[in-house]
């Protein structure tokens, strides 16, 4: 006499949906501006979409699985912020202070001349 269990055959199934990949759908820049703003992240919204958009919604080399945890990922790495700006070198700022001055030809004359009489 065989047994036979009719919950075997449902069991499979439903092992099969839970190890089943969950197709992409990409969303919409609307969707994308939404999420940011529930999230109240400085992430540009505009410039990720156009991010993924131009690498074919690719994270890397594997297509994307969940574009909201790819908006995280730019939120806690920084990107797509403004950045802030660089210190201004020494260098830069005499350069700065020199174009400033508005020298006439004979003043430039004269500060050239110094340039080169430093290199000798």
């Amino acid at each position: 006499m065989q047994l036979s269990c009719p919950n075997n055959t449902s069991n499979k199934l439903e092992s099969r949906a839970r190890t089943q990949k969950a197709t992409f759908v990409k969303p919409t820049l609307k969707e994308v501006e939404d999420y940011c703003k529930e999230r109240n992240n400085s992430v540009d919204a505009q410039k990720w979409f156009d991010h993924y958009e131009a690498n074919g919604w690719r994270v890397g080399k594997n297509p994307m699985r969940d574009w909201q945890a790819a908006v995280r990922t730019w939120e806690r790495n920084g990107v797509g912020q403004q950045q802030p700006h660089k210190p201004i070198t020494k260098l830069e700022q005499e350069r700065r202070e020199f174009v400033d001055r508005n020298l006439s030809a004979s003043e430039l004359d004269e500060v050239f001349a110094e340039i080169k009489d430093e290199d000798l």
